[in-house]
């Protein structure tokens, strides 16, 4: 899976270098279906959330470019600490990316996903026993309602439960 090598911004127009992974063991190991994956990279300083952004990303040959509808809800300041709390963004209809923060060696797994309307549930795995490292990372999980399942339109308000993220999540 692709990973975030460089990310750059001039004003509002934000560019992103993804690059294979380096090494040739599991990291570097594909599964033959097409899904859609998440990588992680931060805003950088000067990026204003709450204004539209433009996000050039390039991955070998192949570049592309979308425009950001701004967030006037978004409270962070780019390059500056988090709160560590979840937050969601819709990446296509019934599809969104679920950013947690936690150990980098126990992703949150997603046992059940329910949604319809405004509303939706995600509830995650919880293993006792799994051995995590005590460090802070970010977590991106992609969650897929299906195409008319949900109102990706309008405010909508995520539910999760279990894996230690109970609580809720705002999305627009």
């Amino acid at each position: 899976m692709p990973q975030v090598d460089t990310v750059e911004a001039q004003g509002q127009t934000v560019t992103v270098t993804l690059v294979d992974p380096d090494g040739d063991g599991a990291e570097k190991a594909c599964t033959a279906d097409l899904a859609p994956r998440a990588s992680i990279g931060a805003l950088p300083e000067g990026v204003d959330p709450t204004a539209d952004i433009t996000l050039n990303v390039s991955y070998g040959d192949i570049t592309d470019d979308v425009d950001l509808d701004a967030d006037p809800a978004a409270t962070g300041t780019p390059g500056t600490s988090t709160e560590y709390l979840p937050s969601a963004g819709w990446f296509d209809d019934g599809g969104l990316v679920l950013l947690t923060w936690g150990s980098s060696s126990c992703p949150p797994v997603v046992d059940s996903l329910e949604g319809s309307g405004n509303a939706g549930t995600a509830t995650f795995a919880t293993d006792a026993d799994q051995a995590c490292t005590m460090d802070m990372a970010p977590r991106a999980t992609i969650l897929s309602f299906g195409e008319d399942t949900v109102d990706d339109d309008a405010p909508f308000t995520l539910t999760l439960v279990g894996g230690a993220l109970d609580g809720t999540v705002e999305v627009r």
